[in-house]
């Protein structure tokens, strides 16, 4: 009976980690309202991160929230991403000037999205980073890293805004960025151990 080797748990248990990150994340980047905000859920979520950057970085802003009301933090939400063009959720607003070129970009990631069977409704846009993260929470190892290599520019460059404004959001970004490095880690680490074992013949 083949058994796993201790390395590669270990592996699959930093990238489940990250997912777990990327499915908070995604929660909390939502705009404030009853169905998430459950805090004693929450914190309990957080703690079952092993990884110690990431999961300081969620305790920091489950204190904001503790600290916060929640029509509070919904003003903060709206002054933060829908009036703000540098600062907005949706990645290739201020990447790509032309609309039409952008459109062409969003067929395209919605289509690699439906490749994976995660469906985008006519009323969402893929570029939706909350979208993108909750996708990569739950796509095969290969697409995540993908989508996570592919849009790591626009979610550090998002990230630094937010710094500027001093924006408690910004926390979460940098968990975000320190999951994607542990998961593409760990995928790399997955991938050498597997061509070593397929060369021991095993």
């Amino acid at each position: 009976m083949e058994t796993m080797s201790t390395s590669t748990a270990l592996s699959m248990t930093g990238m489940e980690d990250s997912r777990r990150v990327f499915q908070l994340v995604s929660w909390l980047l939502e705009y404030p309202n009853s169905e998430w905000w459950n805090l004693a859920e929450l914190e309990a979520d957080v703690e079952e991160i092993t990884a110690p950057e990431p999961r300081s970085m969620l305790r920091s802003f489950l204190e904001v929230l503790a600290n916060s009301d929640m029509e509070e933090m919904a003003e903060r939400y709206v002054n933060t991403f829908d009036f703000r063009a540098n600062t907005t959720l949706y990645l290739t607003y201020s990447s790509i000037g032309e609309e039409r070129e952008r459109g062409q970009v969003l067929v395209r990631l919605k289509d690699y999205f439906h490749q994976f069977g995660f469906e985008v409704t006519d009323q969402e846009l893929p570029d939706y980073l909350p979208l993108l993260l909750e996708f990569a929470a739950v796509a095969p190892i290969e697409a995540t890293a993908k989508a996570m290599r592919d849009f790591r520019g626009a979610i550090e460059k998002l990230r630094t805004e937010l710094l500027k404004y001093e924006s408690p959001y910004a926390g979460l970004l940098e968990a975000v960025l320190a999951a994607a490095d542990r998961f593409q880690a760990t995928d790399k680490f997955r991938a050498v151990g597997g061509l070593q074992a397929k060369e021991a013949g095993l």
